[in-house]
């Protein structure tokens, strides 16, 4: 499975390095790290099963073949070192107790050269990367109800590197672009006196097309196999098809909770002002550009095309379901990601997301009030600095026309309307009505000392 993925490069940490000097990247809730405990043991791995593939490749394109894998090597690498991946013991344990069920219930899978990372991404989504690696987004956990939803993901993954999957598209790749028609269509485009900017187009859609459907049918061939892994266990039939339907976000929002900006973003003395909410022209926030990395739009959330197909086909092969479904890891990861969701999002600056989390854990009673205040505070004193740094658009992509996350995007608008003089207001407020009420007194002082160092006056 593939998706566009929130990212945060090395360059971008550098850049607000620069910008934010008093941004820190101190975890406000605790759980998990950045960097793996085996960290010095990770490049041993990761060339032993890079050679792996290198030698048991018999194909007709090995020096491309051997330099993707390599490429793949080094990928691991780098996502760990721009902070793309984390780590949290009890996700790890919980994933951990799964797998062994599968592999218990399935001898003819080898896991020895098996590694699983957790992406910090909080859209749901999972993926084999051929080798022997295999990641799964943070987000994937926040929406499953039970552990079985979760082994049927894991058992399609294992099923692609099964099937050799990857193995097989870079071969299809190459073919495709290499072969004798290819440079046949690229030497009669190249002699055309006009017109060669859309027969080159044709070319290349005509390729991609043609890759598509092998992947399309990678998919269908990937839940078929998963699917005899998956029913090996005692897990419950039904989570096949009930976690796939979850993943359908073709036509619908992924984070479509009703959040109310209001009701949490004012204070007493300082009371909501309405047209903080007021929609505007969709100006590029206060910069000329933006990294939009990363849009809650349908094209990028939407897992794979066909979903009701699969679901249909999974469904004539499943034996009758049963009332039983495990819980024994399900509702601690779930709890897990929507936590991690909320610092990776603080961490990474994503303040359009992370608002939208704390709001709604805070609803739902995951987070408490000492909590809330504190990670409100810290949202506005982060944003306060975005906002002084003319920082805010290389962070938080403009709103999308386009998008059915009508929720994100109202944050997004808020955060367009909030003046620097507005955030350092609510700061101050927040802080000085609701002195004794944060987590820790320690944040507390630095928080409220930040905010009161901009305003002086009290006023």
């Amino acid at each position: 499975m593939l998706l566009n993925q929130i990212r945060i490069t090395s360059l971008n940490v550098f850049m607000i390095l620069l910008l934010l000097p008093m941004v820190t990247h101190a975890q406000e809730v605790d759980g998990f790290s950045y960097e793996p405990a085996d960290i010095s043991s990770l490049p041993e791995f990761l060339d032993i099963i890079t050679q792996k593939k290198i030698v048991q490749y018999q194909g007709n394109f090995k020096k491309e073949t051997v330099e993707f894998w390599e490429e793949r090597r080094s990928d691991v690498l780098e996502n760990i070192e721009d902070s793309l991946y984390i780590f949290d013991p009890g996700v790890e344990l919980g994933l951990k107790k799964i797998l062994t069920n599968i592999y218990t219930a399935n001898p003819e899978v080898n896991p020895l050269d098996f590694r699983f990372f957790i992406d910090a991404s909080p859209i749901p989504n999972a993926s084999c990367y051929g080798n022997g690696i295999f990641v799964i987004n943070n987000g994937l956990f926040s929406i499953i109800d039970n552990d079985d939803e979760l082994a049927f993901i894991i058992c399609h993954e294992i099923a692609h590197y099964q099937l050799k999957h990857n193995d097989l598209s870079i071969e299809e790749y190459y073919q495709k672009y290499k072969s004798d028609n290819t440079n046949k269509r690229v030497n009669d485009i190249a002699k055309n006196k006009y017109g060669k900017f859309n027969k080159a187009r044709k070319l290349l859609e005509d390729i991609n097309y043609d890759l598509g459907q092998k992947s399309r049918k990678a998919e269908i061939e990937a839940d078929s196999l998963g699917l005899q892994l998956f029913l090996k266990t005692n897990y419950n039939p039904s989570a096949a098809g009930s976690i796939l339907q979850k993943l359908d976000f073709e036509e619908k929002a992924m984070l479509n909770k009703p959040i109310a900006i209001k009701a949490y973003l004012g204070t007493v003395n300082y009371p909501f002002k309405d047209n903080w909410l007021k929609a505007g022209n969709n100006k590029l926030f206060d910069l000329d550009a933006s990294a939009n990395d990363y849009k809650m739009d349908a094209d990028s959330i939407k897992t794979h095309p066909d979903i009701p197909k699969r679901i249909e086909l999974i469904n004539k092969s499943l034996p009758n379901a049963t009332d039983e479904i495990g819980m024994l890891v399900a509702n601690d990861l779930k709890k897990k990601s929507n936590l991690n969701n909320l610092q990776i999002t603080l961490d990474n600056y994503r303040l359009d997301l992370s608002l939208y989390f704390i709001i709604t854990l805070y609803e739902e009673q995951k987070i408490n009030e000492a909590e809330f205040y504190q990670l409100t505070a810290l949202w506005l004193k982060k944003l306060y600095i975005l906002k002084k740094s003319h920082a805010v658009g290389r962070f938080i992509p403009p709103e999308s026309p386009f998008s059915n996350e009508t929720e994100i995007n109202k944050v997004k608008q808020f955060i367009q309307n909030l003046e620097p003089k507005n955030i350092r207001k609510l700061g101050y407020w927040l802080c000085n009505e609701n002195v004794g009420h944060f987590s820790t007194e320690a944040k507390q002082i630095e928080l409220y000392s930040f905010f009161k160092k901009l305003n002086p006056s009290n006023k």
